[in-house]
């Protein structure tokens, strides 16, 4: 449980690509805002790996502190 409340996490709903040895991430909506509860900092989950946030430069568009290190992605599901 978080320390913060009940909720450890958020799930967004879209569609996020992710390529191997990438930092970026992007969506097919703009679900990286502070009204989706997304900041830097903060971690997002791919394949229940989490990557933290290193920058948000759009809405669509976030950059990770390390590369994804799975094959490509294009999923639904990510929190």
């Amino acid at each position: 449980m978080s320390q913060w409340g009940k909720l450890d996490r958020y799930e967004l709903t879209g569609t996020v690509t992710a390529n191997l040895n990438s930092t970026t991430i992007t969506a097919s909506t703009g679900m990286f805002t502070s009204a989706n509860n997304v900041a830097v900092g903060y971690s997002i989950l791919l394949g229940n790996v989490a990557y933290r946030i290193n920058a948000i430069p759009a809405a669509n568009t976030i950059t990770l502190e390390k590369a994804f290190a799975a094959s490509n992605v294009n999923t639904t599901t990510a929190a």
